[in-house]
């Protein structure tokens, strides 16, 4: 019996993407003129800036996501103040981007489904706690979720298998009778796969939907020599099923219909 279902936050509730493109743009609008560069050079440093930072820190750390370091690291590899540029650039970035999200259609009426059967519905996210705060309340969404976890409060990121256990602890569930859903296969599928989960992958966009032998062998230690990626059977307008060395799971293209439903009655 299905006791609890754990969406992922970025590109699953909302679009991601978008509210990403538009925050960059406010960051080069304003850090641009102040430094003396173009987009383009800006954008180099800002990813030489985001590089270094990972391999200090490893990827298992949500201190790898704050905007405020990787800015903060820019102008320091520039040798230029910090203040207050590095405030105007985050202010720039995250103001843009919550101003600009979007939930993704049905996800709502989906999250209502759920609660209807009695299901517990979280959130398991990488990234800071704050700024994952300040998503919730402006999407106005805290309402519709029974529990909250943000990896900087676990202590280690997605896909380690030590998160989904800690979010299921909240929820008082086990692996068995929890799902997982999100954007993202290594974290949101393959992640959950190994903690014990049932994963479901979010992916609206048709061009992303394949599964590439190079990925899978990453994120196994004993990789299948009969792996088929890519190969999906579609059952309807919005659910498929992607085969590769872990069996089958769905791939979910949108939160609207009936069929959703139907997909979590287990």
């Amino acid at each position: 019996m299905l006791e609890t279902v754990l969406f992922d936050l970025d590109g699953t509730i909302y679009n991601y993407d978008i509210s990403d493109k538009i925050g960059i743009q406010a960051v080069f609008d304003y850090a641009c003129p102040i430094l003396g560069l173009t987009p383009g050079e800006l954008h180099t440093k800002i990813k030489a800036a985001n590089a270094e930072i990972v391999s200090e820190l490893g990827k298992s750390n949500a201190a790898i996501h704050n905007r405020l370091i990787r800015f903060q690291r820019v102008l320091e590899n520039m040798g230029k103040p910090l203040y207050p540029v590095a405030m105007g650039m985050y202010h720039a970035y995250w103001d843009t981007f919550v101003d600009n999200m979007t939930l993704e259609p049905g996800i709502l009426s989906l999250i209502d489904y759920l609660h209807s059967r009695g299901v517990h519905v979280g959130i398991c996210t990488n990234l800071t706690a704050e700024i994952q705060f300040i998503k919730m309340e402006r999407l106005g969404i805290w309402d519709y979720f029974d529990s909250f976890t943000t990896s900087e409060e676990c202590g280690c990121e997605k896909p380690d298998e030590s998160i989904y256990l800690y979010s299921l602890a909240k929820a008082g569930s086990c692996p068995e009778s929890s799902i997982f859903v999100g954007d993202n296969r290594s974290f949101d599928v393959f992640g959950p796969a190994k903690a014990g989960m049932k994963g479901i992958w979010y992916c609206p966009d048709p061009e992303n939907r394949t599964v590439t032998p190079e990925e899978i062998a990453k994120l196994s230690t004993t990789p299948s020599k009969k792996i088929t990626p890519g190969t999906e059977t579609r059952l309807n307008e919005g659910v498929g099923i992607i085969r590769d060395e872990l069996g089958e799971y769905p791939v979910i293209h949108t939160y609207e219909g009936e069929w959703c439903h139907v997909l979590f009655d287990l």
